[in-house]
């Protein structure tokens, strides 16, 4: 389990599991799982439900996996859950740098290999991250990604954004299509 700090001060929680033969002197590839939207956490007192065994086949394969919760997640209070109301992405992606810096800090982490992947929220974090800083991650698989929340299921969007008319800027600042010119690196689309 690791603990870092967001900008903020907000302890983050989050996990990373590596290779069981582990040699500190060879620098892996790592990717970095995340969600990071509301309704969900990833990171709890508690085993991977059976969905996460792919967790186990990367490490086999010789990758590192990362995976934080942060601000936006559930089951962590109000104040935590509604840091990212009216902007969905902007402070998540913050958090999920702090990530990037702990990982790169760690001298088995071959920082030039850095992907990233996430579904639904997670792909939408996973895009936004391939889009507005592009020289972080090498590639990225987003499934099922919000490109743009305008075009998103109205519940859901209301609640967490508002609408375009009350909310022009936030949903001008999270939509993506405008930034998909900033991509560098191999991003594939599910």
């Amino acid at each position: 389990q690791v603990t870092l700090k967001a900008d903020d001060g907000t302890p983050l929680y989050g996990k990373l599991i590596t290779p069981k033969n582990l040699d500190v002197n060879k620098q892996y590839p790592v990717i970095v799982y995340l969600y990071n939207g509301p309704h969900l956490q990833l990171i709890n007192d508690g085993y991977p439900a059976s969905g996460n065994l792919w967790y186990d086949y990367m490490t086999d394969k010789g990758y590192i996996v990362f995976t934080m919760d942060g601000r936006g997640s559930s089951n962590r209070g109000f104040k935590f859950e509604s840091a990212t109301h009216g902007e969905l992405g902007q402070v998540e992606m913050k958090d999920q740098l702090v990530g990037v810096d702990y990982l790169k800090s760690l001298p088995y982490v071959d920082a030039n290999r850095l992907g990233v992947h996430g579904w639904s929220f997670g792909g939408f974090m996973t895009t936004s991250l391939m889009t507005q800083y592009p020289d972080v991650f090498k590639a990225g698989v987003a499934g099922g990604p919000v490109i743009e929340w305008d075009m998103y299921e109205i519940m859901y969007t209301e609640r967490y954004m508002e609408n375009p008319t009350t909310n022009k800027a936030g949903f001008e600042k999270t939509g993506l299509v405008d930034k998909v010119k900033n991509l560098k690196g191999r991003l594939l689309m599910i």
